[in-house]
């Protein structure tokens, strides 16, 4: 449980590193190393991932408003033109039945190829 202003309210966040990036694709452009999360929110707050991951010096990449602008620059470099930031999963009643439902998303177009090229800059031939 997090808060990160004594104005602001108590929030909760589970993360979950899926895959880590450092390579020199990265280095040609000035960052060091791009980190995967995945987050579950157990509150749900304005924000909250933003806030939360600026909060440890994580900032989303691309986040203009919580992020690193150097680093944003960086990555627009190498293709991302948006905040990589996307719902895969949001769990919700139903407001008719309330019937628990699931509702998934894969990851947009743009950012599944900006990650596969993280991926392939990172093998080696």
């Amino acid at each position: 449980m997090v808060r990160v202003s004594e104005e602001g309210q108590s929030a909760h966040t589970i993360f979950r590193v899926l895959n880590r990036f450092s390579d020199d694709l990265l280095h040609q452009v000035g960052l060091s190393h791009l980190t995967l999360v995945q987050a579950t929110l157990k509150t749900g707050r304005t924000h909250q991932i933003r806030v939360h991951l600026q909060s440890q010096h994580c900032p989303i990449a691309g986040d203009e408003r919580y992020g690193d602008y150097q680093a944003n620059k960086r990555l627009q470099k190498l293709g991302l033109k948006r905040m990589f930031l996307h719902a895969a999963e949001l769990h919700l009643d139903h407001p008719l039945t309330g019937e628990k439902l699931i509702l998934k998303a894969p990851l947009p177009q743009d950012l599944a190829q900006f990650v596969l090229m993280l991926e392939n800059a990172g093998k080696v031939v």
